[in-house]
């Protein structure tokens, strides 16, 4: 059993620092391998085809499987050390606050976590049985809570050798290779190209670290810093169901689901809805936020007094798929297009065909004068004296047969 100052003193910081290196770890084995496995299928960024291509392709899958398997090792063991850490933290914010409320209740806690009364009387120690009791109860809530910390950290210990055991059988096959050498001409009418990447996963609609911190922020303080109070289970209920909406369940570190459970959020925040805190004797959060420095621990009590309503934003609207542009009036052919009215689509209608205009007949001609046409108009008209032709004074060298022009006169001419 640990001693209270080794208990107050206990870090999980080598267990943060081993996760994030495993990761790491795991990251740069899995792109090297994947890199040298692309290079074989595409070397120079051209396809290849024959024996060759195809035992060199082999080969580094191969090798890429084995590393995947090995990086999935370090990912599993690195997500078991970032669990343990945070459950043992949690473990030994437990051991603080139960003998916190022992001395707040005015009893001593030892190092060996036996509790005695310090109140006194008169100089003398009189200590009552309700006393006696009280005191014996926070010695083996604390002793529980001491016992749960030490079995999660040997659970975080064995988890982690077993999540690593496959890196033990990890090699690679240095055979040479049967395959004899070959050279084969690539058809350049025939190059594969690669897929196009699969578009990021859509962000989760749910609150984050950040939208979580701002909410808690405004609540009225408790007893103490990290402590936040709302007016009614209504509220604490409502909180939860926020913060929990895109949440999974969760490792419970209460040891009894009948104490309560717990939600993962995506951003690895967590939240614990307990039935009842040992303070308040009512149902009460627990909330471990992401934060740039480290993990923040917050508690959300009930108290009807002083007490407040959570302002909970509003909900997060869904990403806007990007539409294609809709086409101008004139290049649909000069329709209009679609009005709502009342949840109905408006029938389109379809502008009138104009109708060709109508041709242009030439202005018929207007004589001005015996045998002589015109172009129409007031000029074209004859107007004044006329000349008269003495009978016989205009020369024709043919015989006349009828009439020539109405308007002349066969007197006109000569030899009529």
């Amino acid at each position: 059993m640990p001693t209270r100052s080794e208990i107050e003193a206990w870090s999980t910081t080598h267990l943060e620092a081993a996760a994030n290196h495993w990761r790491s770890t795991a990251t740069r084995w899995e792109g090297h391998f994947e890199t040298i496995h692309s290079g074989m299928l595409r070397p120079g960024g051209t396809t290849w085809e024959g024996p060759a291509a195809d035992a060199a392709a082999e080969r580094s899958w191969v090798d890429l499987v084995k590393v995947r398997g090995g990086g999935d090792a370090l990912y599993a063991a690195a997500e078991v050390a970032k669990n343990g850490a945070d459950d043992i933290a949690w473990a030994k914010r437990l051991v603080v606050d139960a003998i916190n409320e022992a001395e707040e209740a005015d009893f001593t806690v030892g190092q060996d976590f036996s509790v005695t009364d310090k109140s006194s009387w008169g100089g003398l120690l009189r200590t009552t049985v309700a006393r006696q009791q009280e005191a014996k109860a926070f010695a083996a809530e604390i002793g529980t809570r001491v016992q749960a910390l030490v079995a999660l950290d040997q659970q975080a210990a064995a988890q982690i050798t077993s999540a690593l055991v496959p890196l033990e059988t990890m090699q690679f096959d240095e055979t040479p290779d049967k395959h004899e050498p070959a050279t084969q001409a690539v058809d350049f009418r025939h190059l594969k190209r690669s897929p196009e990447p699969a578009p990021p996963p859509a962000p989760p609609l749910g609150p984050n670290s950040s939208d979580i911190r701002s909410v808690l922020d405004q609540l009225p303080r408790g007893t103490r810093p990290g402590i936040r109070e709302v007016r009614s289970p209504e509220d604490l209920q409502k909180l939860a169901k926020w913060m929990t909406q895109d949440g999974t369940e969760g490792t419970n570190r209460y040891g009894d689901p009948a104490k309560g459970a717990w939600k993962d959020l995506p951003d690895g925040s967590k939240v614990g809805e307990r039935a009842a805190a040992n303070s308040t004797g009512e149902p009460a959060l627990d909330v471990d936020l992401q934060g740039p420095n480290g993990t923040e621990h917050w508690k959300v009590h009930i108290n009807r007094e002083s007490g407040a309503e959570p302002n909970i934003p509003a909900p997060k609207a869904p990403p806007v798929e990007a539409q294609s542009p809709q086409s101008s009036p004139a290049e649909r052919g000069g329709q209009a297009g679609p009005a709502e009215h009342g949840g109905q689509r408006a029938p389109v209608e379809s502008a009138p065909a104009a109708k060709p205009a109508p041709a242009v007949e030439p202005a018929p001609a207007v004589k001005s004068g015996p045998g002589i046409e015109g172009w129409g108009g007031p000029s074209a008209e004859p107007f004044g004296p006329q000349p008269v032709h003495p009978p016989g004074s205009i020369h024709h060298p043919f015989p006349i047969l009828g009439e020539d022009d109405p308007a002349e006169n066969p007197r006109d001419f000569e030899g009529h």
